[in-house]
Order: structure tokens, then sequence, then C-alpha cells
């Protein structure tokens, strides 16, 4: 079975009804309830190079080492090369949940009681 079917099962297993406590004790009533509030997320998905900076994308991150990916004598190639390389144009500050984040990781967690 995969990961997220047992997930599933799991929390199928564990979820239970709210439980209240009602009590009287030398004249004075009272109550105690509380509901106990597990979550998490897990991500899904492969890492996709569409989301990744061009210079963070595995095996490219030395692409403009050499030249910067520019020309001051109107050559278009390293600029081209920049151009070609799969990934995103603007995700090189966006991409680090992509970058830390392999797929059926923990993403987020939290217990919480109210």
């Amino acid at each position: 079975m995969r990961k997220s079917t047992w997930s599933v099962a799991l929390l199928a297993l564990v979820s239970t009804q709210g439980q209240a406590i009602e009590f009287e004790w030398n004249g004075v009533e009272g109550g105690w309830k509380n509901v106990l509030s597990v979550g998490a997320a897990m991500r899904m998905e492969e890492r996709s190079n569409n989301l990744i900076g061009k210079l963070n994308v595995p095996g490219q991150q030395g692409l403009c080492d050499a030249d910067d990916c520019i020309s001051l004598d109107g050559d278009p190639a390293p600029n081209q090369r920049l151009v070609d390389a799969p990934g995103a144009f603007f995700g090189h500050n966006g991409d680090n949940g992509n970058l830390n984040y392999d797929r059926y990781d923990l993403v987020a967690a939290t217990t919480k009681i109210n």
C-alpha cells in the first residue's frame, strides 16, 4: 500500500468524538470540555523544475560560471544558453519549498487543545 493510503487509514482509526466531563464537588459544579486537534500537511507531488530557479536546478548550478551568461561583444550565445535551460526565470528566491521537501515529506504539523 502507498504511504498516503496508510495515512488515511490511520486517521480514520484515531478519529473520535469529543468528550466532556461534568462534576459536582462540595457544592461546586463545573465541567471540562476539550477538543484535541492534530493536523499535518504532506508534499504529494514530485519536484517540478518549472518552479525552481534556472541556476538551482540540479546539474545547472555552474551554468553561468564561465561568463555570467552575458556577452559584451554582441554574441547572444551565453544568454541563449540561460534562456534555453530548464527552470523558472523568477523562481530563484521563491523555490525553497521545492528544494527543501521531496515527495511524501511532512511539510507542516500542528497539535492544539481547546
